[in-house]
């Protein structure tokens, strides 16, 4: 069983402009030290050609490098002790793509599927990596390694990418810069936070199983759309539901002029 290794930069294909050269990491990134979080998804035989899918898979995936960047750059801590994703060409990290043929049929779910084993990443390990194991039976196992640091971004990135990108936005009110991380109070903090005690209305929502039918029958697509591809999509009773609130949530706090936090 031998392991073919290869590295996927990102594209440059949907013009993009440059991202910043270092995103500092807000003190609840760092509340869990360098380990990662490790993904595994496993498929059916595809009734494409193996080959067909790892070059998809390393498209898609040099794609998602271009358009998520902070997944491409490399933890770094400065001379200040200031933890931050560094984004300068210098710092770009290898994505290694790992792809394996195994010889024997799946079975179940193992530790060496994953691209990386260890517990803790060392400094200066590439945020991103991925292991293809493909077994005899033509079960195919996906799977992800990425910086658990990164993951989350709590700076900001997740909420709005776009600030990162100033070119791309006209006007905007917006801080370009993230938030501090945890400070030291000199005095401790005593009694209750005053946003714990502000009153709020407590409303409940009561979903029958046929007005749940018909939330998901408007969700989804006409079933005699002229589309073929469309008439096959569906929507889940949790996606459904969830849409629903958004939306709700989302027109209270505007219509209540709540501003965004």
């Amino acid at each position: 069983m031998t392991i073919e290794t290869y590295t996927i930069y990102p594209t440059k294909k949907y013009n993009r402009p440059p991202p910043p050269s270092r995103i500092v990491l807000h003190g609840l990134d760092l509340l869990s030290p360098p380990i990662h979080i490790l993904n595994h998804r496993f498929y059916r035989p595809p009734t494409d050609s193996i080959t067909n899918v790892i070059d998809k898979l390393k498209s898609s995936l040099a794609d998602a490098l271009e358009l998520y960047p902070p997944v491409a750059g490399t933890v770094r801590t400065d001379e200040n002790d200031e933890v931050y994703i560094a984004l300068d060409a210098e710092n770009i990290s290898d994505i290694q793509f790992l792809v394996e043929m195994r010889d024997t049929p799946f079975v179940g779910d193992s530790e060496d599927l994953s691209p990386r084993t260890v517990v803790l990443l060392p400094p200066l390990s590439s945020t991103l990596a991925v292991k293809v194991t493909r077994f005899s039976c033509g079960t195919i196992a996906v799977a992800s390694s990425i910086h658990h640091q990164v993951a989350d971004l709590r700076d900001g990135w997740s909420r709005n990418p776009g600030r990162f990108f100033p070119d791309l936005i006209k006007e905007s009110s917006l801080p370009t810069f993230p938030p501090p991380p945890f400070t030291v109070l000199s005095i401790p903090q005593t009694g209750v936070p005053a946003y714990l005690l502000a009153p709020s209305d407590v409303t409940r929502w009561k979903f029958t199983k046929n007005a749940m039918e018909r939330l998901k029958l408007d969700f989804s697509p006409s079933i005699v759309s002229s589309d073929e591809r469309k008439s096959d999509l569906w929507i889940s009773s949790g996606d459904a539901l969830a849409a629903l609130l958004s939306g709700v949530i989302t027109r209270a706090r505007k219509n209540s002029k709540v501003s965004r936090s």
